[in-house]
């Protein structure tokens, strides 16, 4: 019987101890792989209401979302799941020299690529609609949830089709970093985290894994179950 408290993502996260991973797994706290250490954080001490800034993020582990949160379809196992997305990953070209850069993304901070690139927007597009015979419809709980901070007329149909209102049309590819904050906390934020995060960003991205990660269980953090090279 399938755990309806266990949910499934699929993200791409940087490979371990890149100079991103270290920024990001550090500012948020925690490394998602299991396998990981104890992360350094990046800004040599946390600001005050550092936890707070990153309560939510911390959560879903450092990356940047292809297929959103979803509990498995019935009848659907993790060892079916994460077979399909070893196929799916296998024949994919990665997505070469994505450069990447800190950014406000509404209220919240993000690294972001200085330019939109359509082969990452057909990667996500592809990887919601491969992959969602394995999705169980959201509940009402998560239905009001995404439908809390009020969506458009495209966002809701998006949400009854796929189960997440921001997808294809609507996918805009980043790492989150914060919570949402009004403006002078994004401004100080911003300023702390502006060298480090260039540091990080330095070197351009390979995006050239599918990683599948796993929660298990209402409130714990995500965690990176499988990773699976583009082959392509």
């Amino acid at each position: 019987m399938t755990d309806m408290l266990v949910r499934y993502a699929v993200y791409w996260a940087p490979r371990p101890n890149s100079p991103l991973a270290r920024f990001g797994n550090g500012w948020l706290g925690r490394d998602p792989d299991p396998a990981g250490g104890e992360p350094a954080f990046p800004l040599g001490a946390p600001p005050d209401a550092w936890r707070e800034l990153v309560a939510e993020p911390r959560t879903y582990g450092f990356h940047a979302t292809l297929k959103a949160p979803f509990r498995l379809a019935p009848n659907r196992s993790e060892a079916d799941l994460a077979a399909a997305v070893a196929h799916l990953a296998a024949p994919l070209r990665p997505i070469d020299a994505v450069v990447l850069h800190l950014a406000e993304l509404g209220r919240f901070l993000a690294l972001v690529p200085t330019s939109r690139r359509r082969e990452i927007d057909l990667l996500a597009g592809y990887c919601v609609e491969a992959l969602d015979e394995f999705r169980a419809p959201p509940d009402d709980a998560e239905l009001a949830r995404r439908r809390a901070a009020g969506l458009t007329p495209r966002q809701e149909r998006l949400l009854a089709r796929w189960g997440y209102p921001f997808v294809f049309p609507e996918f805009r590819f980043h790492m989150t970093l914060t919570t949402a904050m009004e403006q002078p906390a994004r401004d100080r934020v911003r300023d702390a985290l502006d060298k480090p995060a260039t540091e990080a960003c330095r070197v351009p991205e390979d995006i050239a894994d599918l990683c599948l990660f796993v929660q298990r269980g209402a409130g714990a953090g995500f965690t990176l179950a499988h990773r699976f090279p583009m082959k392509g």
